[in-house]
């Protein structure tokens, strides 16, 4: 994963936000089944990828937005997207270096 905090840098200056908010919008939308299911999905490649993936030409997208799209959606949709993407970059460190 190359870019965990160039992800929510991103997130805060395009959407005039902060970690503060985020933070409040992510616990927002935690406590709503409805939010946690209708998410986008969002791939985190502001900058290409070296691990997992070795594309430096890959971007990063939202997919499956929809009229019910919120900034709370969002922002579960970024936290899920990076944790992810460090939770596949984990599993395969272990399986290179067989670590326990």
């Amino acid at each position: 994963m190359l870019s965990c905090t160039s992800n929510i840098n991103w997130f805060i200056n395009t959407f005039d936000s902060s970690i503060d908010e985020i933070t409040k919008c992510l616990k927002e939308s935690m406590s709503s089944d409805t939010s946690m299911s209708n998410s986008p999905y969002y791939l985190p490649y502001l900058t290409g990828e070296r691990t997992p993936l070795n594309d430096p030409h890959v971007r990063a997208s939202f997919h499956n937005m929809g009229i019910e799209t919120d900034k709370n959606t969002l922002v579960y949709s970024l936290i899920e997207g990076i944790s992810f993407g460090l939770l596949i970059t984990t599993k395969l460190f272990k399986n290179w270096h067989q670590i326990e």
